[in-house]
């Protein structure tokens, strides 16, 4: 399992990606892995990296509580 959706409910990933449920469980069991452009999102919500959308020249800089 990819550690930065671990104890992350399914329904709160769910939200973050659009992704369904099913397809969920198995990135959580590490039996499908998780895709790039869904990475990037979960990335972006759940440690606010702006490289994840950004670029590597973005590297270090965060949003948090709406603010860059």
């Amino acid at each position: 399992m990819n550690e930065l959706i671990y104890g992350i409910s399914i329904e709160e990933i769910e939200r973050i990606t659009g992704e369904d449920q099913k397809v969920i469980k198995k990135w959580k069991k590490g039996t499908k892995e998780i895709p790039e452009p869904s990475l990037r999102l979960l990335r972006l919500y759940l440690k606010g990296d702006a490289s994840a959308l950004l670029g590597d020249e973005w590297k270090g800089y965060r949003f948090k509580g709406n603010l860059f």
